[in-house]
């Protein structure tokens, strides 16, 4: 009877240490908030007009050849899996508009072009612990293409000038590394862009005005320097309305960022900024202002009524607030 419980209990310590490591995979993956339901199991599949996303494992590419999908597909999220070439069966589904590569190995870049020029609706690229090729010019004529994504990667180099499409709206650099980042490659539509907690060697080229013409969020979390080289490029831009620079080690307020009148909101939160000027008060005073965790301990008297008038008081700097985030505004869908 010992022996009997012993057995027992040691299959319930397996299947709960399987159960967890399923668990912690599937917590490692984003989620897909916007579309649902999220199904994940090509086995389990009720009914497929209700479908709107599927995760694909490596192992799945049979059950998935086999399955009936309707129109309703919108997104595809590839999981570990080593591609010799995509499957020919996506192109099948017209309305794809999301395609995830997470902890995958792509084929060259311009076979992957071939296919996602097929899919025209293709609106999203989402590129997770998946090492990119360098884009070809061919990438241009991808012109559905709304939002580009590259979170923990190894980049040798940002996509070269004209090789990103004109459509493309939202660019996010998350969590990589980068040895060369091109600012002169945006393109002319962007409307937000996103470069968070990067180890960038070097900038090349020079951001040109007339490629932030409509950008209206800017979030960055650099060090100091890098971030004001891209808040200095983009000073002229018209139609920005929020910026963020939070824990770049500035240890001043630039002056680029109280200049651009367009401005509604500006976080400056984490930074080693010890003193405020008068400049401030050239800010507009429709422009909302974070300036929390940061060790000011100077400020002139002139700012008193200034910062009584915003509701800011000494203790909100170096008091930890909740962080703001622009996700709504950054998924522009």
């Amino acid at each position: 009877m010992n022996r009997l419980i012993m057995l027992i209990v040691l299959i319930v310590m397996v299947a709960i240490g399987v159960f967890a490591t399923v668990r912690k995979d599937q917590a490692d993956m984003p989620v897909l908030q916007r579309i649902k339901p999220l199904q994940s199991d090509l086995q389990h599949i009720g009914d497929s007009t209700k479908i709107h996303s599927i995760y694909i494992f490596k192992n799945d590419f049979e059950k998935f050849n086999k399955v009936v999908l309707k129109d309703s597909l919108l997104a595809i999220i590839f999981v570990g899996t080593d591609f010799v070439m995509i499957p020919k069966r996506v192109l099948a589904f017209k309305n794809i508009e999301n395609l995830w590569f997470m902890n995958c190995t792509l084929p060259d870049m311009d076979s992957l072009v071939l296919m996602f020029k097929q899919l025209k609706k293709l609106k999203e690229l989402y590129f997770y612990k998946t090492p990119v090729p360098e884009f070809p010019i061919q990438f241009s004529e991808l012109t559905s293409l709304k939002t580009l994504l590259f979170n923990e990667l190894n980049l040798n180099s940002t996509p070269v000038e004209g090789v990103l499409p004109s459509s493309i709206e939202t660019i996010e650099y998350s969590n990589s590394k980068i040895k060369h980042f091109n600012l002169s490659s945006f393109p002319e539509n962007l409307v937000s862009l996103e470069i968070t907690d990067c180890k960038i060697r070097n900038f090349c080229g020079e951001i040109k005005s007339n490629n932030f013409e409509h950008l209206k969020v800017l979030n960055v979390k650099l060090d100091g320097l890098k971030a004001k080289k891209v808040i200095a490029g983009i000073r002229n831009c018209e139609e920005i309305t929020g910026i963020s620079i939070i824990y770049c080690n500035l240890t001043e307020i630039p002056v680029d960022l109280i200049e651009m009148k367009s401005l509604k909101w500006i976080d400056i939160s984490g930074n080693k900024i010890s003193e405020l000027t008068d400049n401030l008060l050239n800010l507009s005073d429709s422009t909302m202002l974070w300036i929390d965790e940061n060790p000011i301990r100077k400020i002139p008297p002139s700012l008193t009524e200034w910062l009584k008038k915003r509701r800011i008081e000494k203790k909100d700097f170096i008091r930890k607030k909740k962080k703001f985030t622009i996700t709504d505004t950054f998924y522009l869908y």
